[in-house]
């Protein structure tokens, strides 16, 4: 139903194309450039690689949006200065213009090949030949061969799906389409276990019921289930990885410092066991290492263990040695003043 829609919404959005350039040619000419559309994006930008910024600034201004976006990707870096030119309004002669709707229109006709058109057959070959072609291809270009597996939608695909695509899935096809392309595959246990429980027992219900017969016989259906998952990948609801599981996301990476903000806090260590947490506000205190045992060597002589004392019959125990007290220090005598002698009194 959500492919249904978005496919509805562009074919009206086409149509009021349409409409307005049939609108704008009531005098019975076409507009600059009518013959231009997204189903040639690529093809456009090899014709334009040897054209002036002038050219590309006029293909632009004249192109749809979804082309000039397309446009401006595949030229890249030579777009950003017809993208730079492009604000300013100024009238150009119509034989300059003319003329190089003529050279495009020309062009175009002639323009063989493109990795698009390769991608869109391979896509459309049955499965064991799409290997061969791929296995090929590596042969001639292993970069193009790399490029192109990578792009390039299997049946084998659906057993690398998460269970919210393989439902999603379901509810995009009849249940007989799936049974039947999946009927004789390896992968379709894998397929199964990712969905619901009523679902499942649904499925496996269709599978008994579809009869086993040639893998031509199934293609019609294979190529529905194939042009549903390419429909995902094309919407943005499915990204497939070659191996072997969907793609992941990647890892985020840190935010840019701002200028003038304040650096981001650094993670916390982890403390080891038995140290203190600080409070609050308040510096760690580094606690001091503790000291190391002395290592004993294995070769050293042991300290001798002391000797108990003996005692002999009949004699008196050794007095026990005599504890010297200090004597206590004199006081110092008080100083007393003798006056010196007056004189000898007169006889």
């Amino acid at each position: 139903e959500k492919a249904a829609e978005v496919q509805e919404k562009k074919n009206q959005a086409e149509t009021a194309q349409q409409a307005s350039a049939s609108a704008s040619t009531a005098d019975g000419r076409k507009p600059p450039f009518w013959f231009l559309s997204a189903a040639n994006p690529a093809n456009l930008a090899f014709i334009m690689q040897t054209h002036s910024i002038e050219d590309l600034t006029i293909i632009l201004s004249y192109a749809p949006g979804d082309l000039a976006s397309r446009l401006a990707e595949e030229l890249y870096p030579r777009s950003v200065e017809a993208l730079a030119a492009l604000p300013t309004v100024k009238l150009v002669p119509e034989d300059r213009v003319r003329q190089l709707e003529a050279e495009l229109q020309t062009a175009l006709d002639y323009v063989v090949g493109g990795e698009d058109k390769t991608l869109n057959i391979l896509n459309n070959l049955d499965e064991a030949v799409q290997e061969k072609a791929l296995t090929a291809f590596a042969g001639i270009d292993p970069a193009l061969s790399k490029k192109l597996n990578a792009s390039v939608v299997k049946l084998s695909d659906v057993q690398n799906l998460e269970q919210v695509q393989a439902q999603a899935l379901t509810r995009r096809l009849p249940i007989r389409v799936l049974a039947s392309a999946l009927k004789t595959t390896t992968y379709v246990d894998a397929f199964v276990s990712k969905l619901a429980s009523g679902m499942q027992e649904r499925f496996r219900q269709e599978l008994e019921l579809t009869r086993v017969m040639p893998a031509a016989a199934y293609k019609a259906d294979r190529a529905q289930v194939m042009a549903a998952i390419r429909q995902m990948i094309a919407e943005g609801f499915l990204t497939l990885s070659k191996t072997g599981a969907p793609a992941a996301a990647a890892a985020r990476k840190p935010l840019p410092q701002l200028p003038g903000a304040a650096p981001a806090p650094a993670p916390a260590k982890p403390l080891k066991t038995g140290a203190a947490i600080p409070a609050p506000g308040q510096p760690a205190v580094a606690r001091p290492p503790s000291p190391a045992a002395p290592v004993k060597s294995p070769f050293s002589p042991a300290a001798p263990a002391p000797k108990p004392a003996v005692s002999v019959p009949g004699q008196a125990p050794s007095p026990k040695p005599a504890v010297s007290t200090p004597a206590p220090a004199p006081l110092p005598k008080p100083a007393v003043s003798v006056p010196p002698p007056g004189p000898a009194p007169k006889p």
